[in-house]
C-alpha cells in the first residue's frame, strides 16, 4: 500500500450522481408515479450529502500509517445488518430468518478474519520495533558473527599473522 492519502468519499459522490442521472432518466422516458422518483431522489440525495459532509471534515481519509480503521469495518456492518434480518424475520417469516443467518455466518468469518489480520499486523509491527531499537542489527536477519583466527598465537618471528 503506498503512502498516499486516498479520501473514501468520491465512490459515494458518483453514487449520488449515478442515482440522480437515474432519477432524471425515470422521471423523463418512463413517467413513473410519484413514489419511485422520491425514493430514488432522496436516496442520490441523502449519498451526495454523506459524500459532501465526508469531504468537508475529512473523517475519510485513511488512517495515519495504511492501518486499518475499526470503525469503518465491512464485516462488522454486514453483521449487524444480518442481525437486524433475523430480528424482522421474527415478525416476517422464517424465510427471513434463514436469509439473515446464512448472512450472520458470512459476517462472522470476516470479523474473525479482520481480527486475525489485525492480530498478525501488530506482531510484525511489535517485530519490526524490536528490531529497530536493537543497535546493530540492519535488517529481519542479526549480523554475521566474526569469525575468530584459529592460529592467533604469535610465530617465532614474534609477529602475529
Amino acid at each position: 500500500m503506498s503512502g498516499e492519502h486516498r479520501p473514501a468519499y468520491p465512490p459515494l459522490a458518483l453514487w449520488g450522481v449515478f442515482l440522480s442521472v437515474l432519477t432524471g432518466v425515470g422521471v423523463i422516458f418512463f413517467g413513473t408515479s410519484v413514489s419511485t422518483p422520491a425514493l430514488l431522489g432522496g436516496a442520490a440525495a441523502f449519498a451526495l450529502g454523506l459524500a459532501l459532509g465526508l469531504a468537508v471534515t475529512r473523517r475519510s481519509e485513511q488512517v495515519e500509517g495504511g492501518g486499518a480503521d475499526p470503525e469503518g469495518s465491512p464485516a462488522t456492518v454486514w453483521l449487524a445488518l444480518s442481525l437486524a434480518l433475523m430480528m424482522a424475520g421474527v415478525a416476517l417469516g422464517p424465510w427471513l430468518v434463514f436469509i439473515g443467518g446464512g448472512m450472520a455466518l458470512i459476517g462472522v468469518v470476516g470479523v474473525v478474519r479482520e481480527l486475525r489480520a489485525q492480530r498478525a499486523a501488530g506482531r510484525g509491527e511489535l517485530a519490526n520495533q524490536g528490531l529497530a531499537k536493537t543497535p546493530g542489527a540492519t535488517g529481519p536477519h542479526p549480523p554475521p558473527l566474526r569469525q575468530l583466527e584459529v592460529d592467533a598465537a604469535p610465530h617465532p618471528g614474534g609477529e602475529g599473522r
